[in-house]
Parts: C-alpha cells; sequence; structure tokens
C-alpha cells in the first residue's frame, strides 16, 4: 500500500502511520476544516458496492453506542479518487493493553481487577444495545488520554474474513470458533485475556491456527496457579468458569465474571458500579450484533449509512442498521445478517482441525466451515455390507489385514479396534493410546499392527490380543501417518514436526529422518517396489525420495492446497493425491509428469485409495461421499452415499472384493466394490 503520510483523504489529513495488519493501516489523521483528531483505518482490499454501503449501514449503527469506556466510531466511507474504504474512529492516544502488557509479562492485581471491570461494563453496555464484540484481546483494548480503558474494534460484518487469524484464535470461545457468537463468547475472551494478565503465558498456544483452535475446542487450559502459585483459588475458580467450553457453564453476564474477580481479589469494588442488564429474556439464545472478523479497517468521515463517498448524507436512520436480537435461522438469511460462519452439521473432528485448518486458510473460496454437499447421484449398485458401530467418537483411519478377513480402525475415542469385516465378530480394542489415534496400518504379512496419533507415539502390537511390542517416541509432534515397508521390516511415519522417520520395528533404531517438508506431513506411502516413498503434507507438495539415503527423486507442485493422502498403483507406476483443493491429481511416479484431475467431489478430498488390480480409484473427503472412478481415464464409476458426516479414510481389500469406509459419523461402513 506505501506510506501516505502527508496525503489527503476525504476530509482528513493523514499526519502519520500509527500501525499496520493483515487487512490495514492506521494512521493519526486531522479533520482538515476543524482540526480535530481521529485514527483512521484504510482498508487494504476493495469492497463492492453493496459491502461499502452494508459496512456503513454497520458503522452508524456502532457509532451509536455511548459509553465511557467504548472508543467512539465516527464514521466509513471511500476515497474520492480511488474507492478506498476506510473507518474513522476516535483516537485513544496511550496504546493498547497488548503494547503494555505483552504475553509474557504479569499485570498487577491492582490493575488486572479494575481494568477487567471497565471491559466487562463496556461490553455488558453493549451487549444491552444488541451487540457483541467478537474480538475481545488486549489488541483490542486502547488507553484513553485520562488513563481508563476503551474498547475498540467490534467486529464488522462487510470487512469479514472466511477463518480467524492466529492471534484472533487465542481469544476465540469454542462455540464462536464452530460459528455462534453469544455474549458469553465476549466472557470467555475476556476470561483468556485474564489468564493472560495473570500468568504472563497465553492459556492455549500452537504452532499452527489449527492447533490453537483444537485446543480451544477439546481441552481445558492449565491452572494458572501452575504458573503462579500465589493466584488465590478463587480468582482461578472465576476465570475457569469464564472459560468453559460450554457457554451455559459461564458466569450469567460478563460483569457477573468481573464482579466475581473482585470478590475472589477482596479488593474494594467503586462505590456506584453501573450495572447494565440484557436486554430480553435471558432464557432464549439468540445471536446479534456485528459480526465475526477482526476490525473492521479504515475511517473516514461519513456521519450517515445512506451517504455515499461524493454524496451528502440523508438524515433519516437506515432501516436494519442497528442490529436486533435474531435467532440463529433468522441470522443465517438476514441481509444484514450473513456474517456468521456456518456451523458444522456435528462438531469438527480434532484431526480434521489441526490438518485441514492448518493446510487451508483458504482454499478457492472454500471455507473450513463449509457445509458438505452431494456431488453425484448416489448409485444403487454400491451394496453396503455391514456397518461397525463400535467406535465412540470419529473415525480417522483403516486398514484391511492381507487375507481380507479383518479390519482395524482408529478414532478420537483413543481406541483402535480390530474386527471381522463382514459382521463385526471377534471385536478387540486396544488402549494403549492416551489421545485421538490418527493412523493405523497394518504389516503386510503377520499379525502386527503399527498405531500412531496426537500422543507423539508410534505403537506397535499384536492384532490378536493387543501386546504391546515397541513403543516410538521418536517424533516431536503428534504423528498423522504410519506405513510399513512391503516386507515388513521397517516403517516411516509422518508427523507435524515436519519430518518423516524411517526405523526398525523390531528395534526401535531411527535409520534415516526426512526433513525436506516445510511444514507438516499429512501422508506417507511406500511404492509396492519398496524402492521409493513419497510423502505429502500443509506444504502443498508431494516429495518422492529413496528411503534408503532420502535422496529426492522429484518434488511435484500440482496441487493448490494441502495434501491430506497419496496413494500408489500396485504398479508403482502412478500415484494418486488428495488434497484440500477439492482434487484428486494423478500423476507419473518416476517423472512427475501430470496425467489426469478428477474433479467429481464438492469439497476437501480427504482420503485416497487404489484397488488391488489398479484399474480403478476410490476417494472421499467432506462431500460425505466416497467415489470411484477409472485410474486411467477419470470416469465416474458410482458413488457411495450412505455416510452421514465427511469421510476420512477410505480402504480396499486386497482381494478387490470390498471397500472399507471411514467417517466422522463413528462409522466404518464396509460395502462391495466394482
Amino acid at each position: 500500500m506505501g506510506d501516505r503520510t502527508g496525503q489527503q483523504l476525504n476530509n482528513y489529513r493523514l499526519l502519520h502511520l500509527l500501525g499496520t495488519s493483515n487487512s490495514a493501516e492506521v494512521y493519526l489523521a486531522e479533520h482538515i476544516s476543524m482540526g480535530t483528531q481521529a485514527a483512521l483505518k484504510i482498508l487494504r482490499r476493495p469492497l463492492s458496492e453493496q459491502k461499502q454501503q452494508d459496512l456503513r449501514q454497520e458503522v452508524w449503527a456502532l457509532s451509536q453506542l455511548k459509553h465511557p469506556h467504548i472508543l467512539r466510531m465516527i464514521g466509513a466511507g471511500s476515497s474520492e479518487d480511488e474507492h478506498i474504504p476506510f473507518l474513522v474512529m476516535e483516537y485513544a492516544p496511550g496504546g493498547s493493553l497488548r503494547e503494555h502488557y505483552p504475553p509474557d509479562k504479569i499485570m498487577p492485581l491492582a490493575s488486572l481487577i479494575p481494568y477487567t471491570r471497565q471491559i466487562a461494563e463496556a461490553l455488558q453496555y453493549a451487549h444491552s444495545e444488541g451487540f457483541i464484540h467478537r474480538n475481545v484481546r488486549p489488541q483490542n483494548i486502547l488507553f484513553a488520554e485520562n488513563g481508563t480503558l476503551q474498547v475498540s474494534d467490534f467486529a464488522i460484518t462487510a470487512t469479514s474474513q472466511m477463518l480467524p487469524l492466529q492471534h484472533e484464535a487465542y481469544y476465540m470461545a469454542p462455540e464462536h470458533i464452530q460459528g455462534h457468537a453469544y455474549p458469553e463468547s465476549d466472557q470467555y475472551a475476556l476470561a483468556c485475556c485474564v489468564y493472560q494478565w495473570l500468568t504472563g503465558h497465553l492459556p492455549f498456544t500452537g504452532t499452527h491456527i489449527a492447533e490453537i483452535i483444537s485446543h480451544q475446542l477439546y481441552d481445558s487450559p492449565r491452572p494458572p496457579r501452575i504458573y503462579v502459585p500465589d493466584i488465590s483459588p478463587a480468582i482461578e475458580e472465576a476465570v475457569l468458569t469464564a472459560m468453559s467450553k460450554d457457554e451455559g457453564e459461564r458466569f450469567g453476564s460478563v460483569l457477573a465474571f468481573a464482579l466475581a474477580l473482585e470478590e475472589a481479589a477482596n479488593l474494594p469494588a467503586p462505590i456506584k458500579p453501573t450495572v447494565y442488564i440484557l436486554s430480553g429474556p435471558q432464557s432464549t439464545r439468540t445471536e446479534q450484533g456485528a459480526s465475526l472478523a477482526p476490525l473492521a479497517l479504515a475511517s473516514s468521515e461519513t456521519v450517515s449509512p445512506n451517504q455515499s463517498s461524493s454524496g451528502a448524507a440523508t438524515p433519516t436512520e437506515p432501516q436494519d442498521a442497528k442490529p436486533t436480537q435474531r435467532t440463529t435461522d433468522e441470522v443465517s438469511s438476514h441481509s444484514h445478517g450473513t456474517n456468521t460462519l456456518k456451523k458444522p452439521a456435528v462438531p469438527i473432528s480434532r484431526r480434521a482441525i489441526l490438518i485441514g485448518l492448518a493446510g487451508l486458510t483458504i482454499s478457492g473460496g472454500l471455507a473450513l466451515w463449509q457445509l458438505p454437499q452431494a456431488s453425484h447421484i448416489i448409485s444403487p449398485n454400491a451394496d453396503l455390507i455391514f456397518t461397525y458401530q463400535g467406535h465412540k467418537s470419529h473415525v480417522n483411519s483403516v486398514a484391511w489385514s492381507s487375507d481380507s478377513k479383518r479390519i482395524a480402525s482408529a478414532g478420537d475415542d483413543f481406541t483402535v479396534q480390530v474386527w471381522d469385516a463382514t459382521d463385526g465378530n471377534n471385536p478387540y480394542t486396544y488402549t494403549g493410546h492416551t489421545d485421538d489415534v490418527f493412523a493405523v496400518s497394518w504389516a503386510a504379512k503377520g499379525k502386527l499392527i503399527a498405531s500412531a496419533g496426537r500422543d507423539h507415539t508410534v505403537q506397535i502390537w499384536n492384532s490378536s490380543n493387543g501386546t504391546l511390542l515397541r513403543i516410538y517416541r521418536g517424533h516431536k509432534a503428534q504423528v498423522n501417518t504410519v506405513t510399513w515397508s512391503p516386507n515388513g521390516s521397517l516403517i516411516a511415519s509422518g508427523s507435524s514436526d515436519h519430518t518423516v522417520q524411517i526405523w526398525n520395528p523390531a528395534t526401535g533404531k531411527l535409520l534415516y529422518t526426512y526433513k525436506g517438508h516445510g511444514d507438516s506431513v499429512n501422508a506417507v506411502a511406500w511404492s509396492p517396489n519398496g524402492q521409493h516413498i513419497a510423502s505429502a503434507g500443509l506444504d502443498k507438495t508431494i516429495q518422492v525420495w529413496h528411503p534408503v539415503d532420502g535422496s529426492l527423486l522429484y518434488i511435484y507442485r500440482g496441487h493448490s492446497a494441502s495434501v491430506n493422502s497419496i496413494a500408489w498403483a500396485p504398479n508403482s507406476k502412478r500415484i494418486a493425491s488428495a488434497s484440500n483443493d477439492s482434487t484428486v491429481q494423478v500423476w507419473d511416479a518416476t517423472a512427475g509428469t501430470h496425467v489426469l484431475t478428477y474433479k467429481g467431489h464438492t469439497n476437501l478430498v480427504w482420503t485416497v485409495t487404489w484397488s488391488p488390480e489398479g484399474s480403478y480409484i476410490a476417494s472421499g473427503g467432506w462431500d460425505e461421499t466416497v467415489q470411484v472412478w477409472n485410474a486411467n481415464t477419470g470416469a465416474h464409476r458410482y458413488t457411495y452415499g450412505d455416510h452421514t458426516n465427511i469421510i476420512h479414510a477410505v480402504a480396499w481389500s486386497p482381494d478387490n472384493q470390498f471397500i472399507a469406509s471411514a467417517s466422522l459419523d463413528h462409522t466404518v461402513q464396509v460395502w462391495s466394490s466394482p
């Protein structure tokens, strides 16, 4: 964008740059005729005329919020020459709480308690007026000239993004992540801030946004007293209550949380505390107000939302300018309320987040939260043989025994379950893992199984009785994929530590570490002839290399998003790869030249497998289907659609008779192959 200092934007002259972000630049500006100063936030990307009108309407509604601890919104508009959207806000000269108290700095309790009270009063008032902030974090809490705090940057629909940024995810409530924000979501975010100020640590951290979101959805934060033993149990309890995963278990209001902290700290409360009561019945869950987005962007002086960049303001309040309380369904269809993320039919699996989101961000305009859609008419000749329902959570991986009689399935219930393929009889459950199991692989000969997961381990055990033979702990992060060499003498495991490790399952000795990937490794496959390994991951590449010394044969770069699964043709001459770009690509395994692209899926493709005789490929993913198609021409053969949720894994039986598919619907379904 370049430094605009000294330039004029409508009625404002830009004095100097205050800060930048991925979406905007913020300048201190001075009104040309009145001489008043304001913060002007300039959007980096243009908005359509409709979006600009939406922006003006939302900013007008926000400008009606008048509270001593809310930064006043002045207006919005666009420049007359370049049509650059911007916002104009009151200027807070004291900087942000993030600047004064970075994540590793502890805030004195004597400051923390009154600061939390000021923020809570501002949020409580906004809630009573029908607004949810949706972006509470230290960066958005500013110091006014008199030293008091002002809450800024209410999220705005017109400038929202499909997915949160990493610095926003640190403070996002679980329900907010899944597409629904309530007043309690702001309480959760404020509690995350308080946790950070109390301990000098963020509640959750991670290398990728996917890891942070996974923590927010599934994990409890460490008790604050682990970091600071002097914190009172009552303060700790108040913070953890406000951070409950279930919003119904938090305090009745954000102000109630602040008052609980005051009481727990045993500090004097203000003489005349201002209490704001939420409007409407407390028992009715509603979604309100401004949208999910990091604060909007830049500013100008548009007093009325009906004023264009060059026209005069109209004196009437716009229709639907001020957000009102409405139900979730109403928000989804309201012309001014399309800001909310679409909520999945069921909770998103941890593995989908850890792998899919980290590599997705935005792939061709497809949001992680997009609801699955059927892509083909379901074919009648895909006969269901048996549905296995032994898992209590999402099933992530499935593998056949070499004789095609048994199946091993792994899931988020921390188990691997082994059972008869056609009827589910004689089940055995392996419980050696201490967290989600992401991958399972059966040795080509014999009864050994390798399983791997979030607990950073690969475990080798007997499929008949679960006897543990070895736990491999060479990886420094979760293990996403594991495969045996064709002769069963070696194992290759891929991890979020960006490595593929080749090791001996009999001794546990590490033989070679491949470090060619720049991000998490999602898939590893050994060529049937044993000569090469293909590995793929979040860096959008598939790398083919020699397992002995890691010498690279080539890198395939045909995908535009992270690669989730790879499969070799039985003759080792071709490779199929499935990606978040919604395609499966087939290419020459020797030279890396592209052969064909299958585009039958309407959403992320999560898994791919080759038929044992090499004529067909089966692929599955977020559109809830498994599609079988010709490996040479890409012609669609049929679609299997009996699952009710995302397909995580597909495996073809070695005898070519059956296909097993594993899903987030907690089932593994066995059905006839073409």
